[in-house]
């Protein structure tokens, strides 16, 4: 925290050193007053968002080697956000005249800062969770961001939705929601098991911010729960919204189910220490996406139907895909998709519950 509230104060230096000659510039005729305001505040958002993640990279050297390597990888991709920056900074300065009558338009206009921020805090928060010894509620600070960052991008598509009347926001947001909770949810989902017997009480146990996979993986799969009958409910009332527009909202959170609910029982099935847990579950998670992306095209290209449904009703790509183009209500897809989601969670919730009633020394 103190390099954090150091390095932007620096950054708070700088920008009220550039406001006064960038509020002259007002007058030269050549930018409008709330892109140049708007960018003040986009760079400060960029400023914390870079600066966290440098932090963050720090906390995850552990010897002299790795400490130089992500030197310099953190220089390169720092020189590269700059970049980005500046060109982020000419295009909305070019296209804040043209809409900014547009609703749509002030979505991005204040979703891009309040993405940014959340995202700096949640890597802040991160990287203070894993320097924080094992006997802390070191799992409060980020779950209540992920929260946070969650609830408020949801919000952000429900606004834009409303202000483009377009149903495809809610169709791509329900997808994307499901990626977020199957990158995001996966470093929560994979904490080990159990709690430290100083914290371990009912109400500790019951508390979906505390320490424990299995309060982990109830708190992401209740926000999965809120964010699909939040999608589902608005395109269901949607009088021009297509039956596989709805498909889709409802199959995007079934494999985030699934896929993050088969590493978890493979991890557990498989006798290692129990400070690995978090480790394993993250690298069976990623191998069993890759498998099922990968292995059912090349089985069906042996049978020249490498993108068939058949073959690939459990890729959470090519299913996905296949669910959207279909002419129809795809409900054979859908029951098998659910069908193993819901074992998948079920047996999942019983591993851990298992290994969550007692507690650790």
């Amino acid at each position: 925290f103190g390099k954090m509230t150091s390095f932007f104060a620096q950054g708070l230096l700088y920008s009220s050193a550039c406001a006064p000659f960038l509020l002259f510039s007002y007058y030269l005729n050549g930018i409008d007053l709330p892109s140049i305001l708007f960018n003040l505040v986009l760079a400060v958002a960029w400023q914390l968002f870079l600066t966290s993640v440098a932090v963050s990279a720090a906390t995850l050297a552990d010897s002299r080697i790795v400490r130089g390597l992500l030197h310099f990888v953190l220089l390169g991709a720092l020189l590269q956000a700059t970049g980005m920056g500046l060109g982020g900074a000419i295009g909305i300065s070019e296209a804040m005249p043209k809409f900014v009558a547009d609703d749509s338009f002030w979505v991005i206009v204040i979703g891009g800062p309040f993405l940014t921020i959340s995202t700096a805090l949640l890597l802040f928060e991160s990287a203070a969770a894993r320097l924080s010894l094992a006997s802390e509620n070191y799992s409060r600070g980020p779950r209540i961001m992920m929260v946070v960052q969650f609830l408020g991008t949801l919000g952000l598509l429900v606004w834009g939705y409303f202000a483009s009347g377009e149903y495809a926001v809610l169709v791509t947001g329900s997808v994307a929601c499901a990626l977020y909770l199957l990158f995001v949810g996966g470093f929560v989902v994979s904490d080990v098991d159990g709690m430290r017997r100083s914290q371990f009480s009912k109400a500790a146990r019951a508390n979906l911010f505390k320490p424990g996979a299995m309060r982990g993986f109830l708190l992401v799969m209740l926000l999965q729960l809120v964010a699909a009958a939040v999608f589902v409910a608005l395109l269901a009332q949607d009088a021009k919204v297509e039956m596989k527009g709805i498909a889709l909202a409802v199959a995007a959170p079934m494999f985030t189910v699934l896929y993050l609910s088969v590493p978890i029982l493979l991890s557990r099935a498989v006798p290692h220490h129990p400070q690995q847990t978090p480790a394993l579950t993250r690298l069976f998670g990623i191998g069993i996406f890759v498998f099922a992306v990968g292995v059912p095209p090349l089985v069906g290209a042996f049978a020249d139907d490498a993108g068939g449904t058949v073959w690939n009703l459990l890729n959470p790509i090519w299913g996905l895909v296949n669910i959207g183009a279909a002419d129809g209500f795809p409900g054979f897809e859908l029951s098998v998709v659910a069908a193993a989601a819901a074992l998948a969670f079920l047996l999942a919730l019983m591993t851990l519950r298992r290994r969550d009633v007692e507690p650790t020394v």
